[in-house]
């Protein structure tokens, strides 16, 4: 009798059981309710089956988690503020809160130059049917339009998941206290900010960070008073590989500057993003570029300090089936459609938005600027997101600037 615990020589099992090259699992071992990765194969089947590691096509699996579902839906959304209101919402199909969370993926605003109460947005997920958009202040004129994503998973990818708001008065810190999570395992997403001051083309800039266990940190630019989102998603330990959390400042005149990483797959990983702290011309789109390296792209050359806060997040081989990185350049545009190398399955795949950038000359590009699936979530086949990707910005001026994102895929 074989214990699934040990590790067998492939030779042993029985192979008159129906095999897969992805899935020598069955081998119809699942009558004792063990879920087994597929043995290595490298032309020809070899190799050891166990419930720790075994691989595919040269590829190592984790048996705990290959095989899984780890996202139930994803929906992307667009939220326009309108002229007069301080508030919209969208209306998704029902999704379980304490499995699903929001992602921010930028906003755009028809004001000619920034002015944080009337342009600045956050996001939250308020109930199972309603992702609510808002901001500080309402006037006649100004519009706000915001993207964001909902990801519904799956018991197997997160284990809890933490909303809330941070509020900075009067000074450029505040903290809010959580619910104990495992920082190995944690990342906090920035959700945006809605703020007091109303100062033209002055840009203020929040970013977050988790300082430990139970505090979540907002910080800032500017002493003016605001109210900065977040989420915690505190993932299960068996999806994780590593976590990389960062909030360094850069002092240089580079355009590019690098962060030094821990090795990582890079096909296994993605970023939160945490927001960036500083003027108009230290933000950043930010990128991991290689297994040792996250590259951090501006267009000016101002030595004045910025911190980009962000976490990669290396999952365990056999989570993502894809992931997708890029940054686009929006110079004399106002949106682009951007094309991925591969297709995907939407309705597992969601695109996230990983910084921006524009030159301090250019005030109507003091605001975010904006990536979404224009195709929405409705596929459930192969898609070719060709013409699934929209990046925008509010003015389509000469002057530099451009984004990051990638685009995840769940398995």
């Amino acid at each position: 009798m074989v214990r699934f615990r040990d590790k067998v020589p492939f030779a042993l099992l029985n192979k008159s059981r129906a095999f897969s090259l992805l899935a020598a699992t069955a081998l119809s071992c699942a009558a004792a309710g063990q879920a087994l990765a597929a043995p290595y194969i490298d032309g020809k089947l070899q190799g050891k089956i166990g419930v720790e590691y075994v691989g595919v096509a040269g590829m190592m699996f984790n048996a705990s988690v290959w095989g899984k579902r780890y996202a139930d839906k994803i929906q992307h959304v667009s939220i326009t503020i309108s002229a007069g209101a301080t508030s919209n919402t969208a209306t998704i199909a029902s999704v379980d809160t304490a499995k699903s969370f929001v992602i921010f993926l930028g906003h755009t605003s028809n004001l000619a130059a920034d002015q944080n109460d009337r342009s600045s947005p956050r996001v939250s997920l308020t109930n199972s049917t309603t992702v609510t958009a808002q901001r500080n202040t309402a006037d006649g004129v100004s519009t706000t339009v915001v993207s964001a994503v909902v990801i519904s998973t799956t018991h197997y990818l997160v284990e809890s998941i933490q909303q809330g708001t941070v509020a900075v008065t009067s000074s450029t810190s505040g903290t809010a206290t959580i619910t104990s999570v495992d920082t190995t395992r944690s990342a906090v997403f920035y959700l945006g900010n809605t703020g007091t001051d109303s100062a033209a083309s002055v840009p203020r800039r929040y970013a977050v960070t988790l300082t430990n266990a139970t505090t979540v940190t907002a910080n800032s630019n500017s002493s003016a008073s605001a109210t900065v989102g977040f989420v915690v998603v505190q993932f299960r330990a068996a999806v994780i590989k590593s976590r990389q959390q960062f909030s360094n400042a850069f002092t240089t005149s580079n355009s590019t500057d690098n962060q030094a990483i821990s090795s990582v797959t890079v096909a296994n990983c993605m970023i939160a993003y945490g927001g960036n702290i500083s003027g108009g011309t230290g933000n950043y789109a930010i990128q991991i570029t290689t297994s040792t390296n996250v590259q951090l792209t501006r267009v000016a050359t101002s030595t004045a300090s910025r911190t980009p806060r962000y976490t990669v997040i290396e999952f365990q081989p056999g989570v993502l089936r894809s992931s997708f990185r890029t940054q686009v350049s929006l110079q004399g545009q106002n949106g682009l459609a951007a094309f991925l190398a591969n297709d995907v399955n939407n309705v597992k795949s969601f695109v996230n938005f990983t910084g921006w950038y524009f030159t301090s000359t250019d005030t109507a590009n003091l605001r975010y600027s904006t990536v979404s699936f224009t195709g929405g979530s409705v596929d459930t086949g192969e898609v070719d997101l060709g013409d699934l990707i929209a990046v925008s910005l509010p003015s389509s001026s000469a002057t530099a600037k451009g984004m990051a994102y990638e685009v995840i895929e769940f398995m």
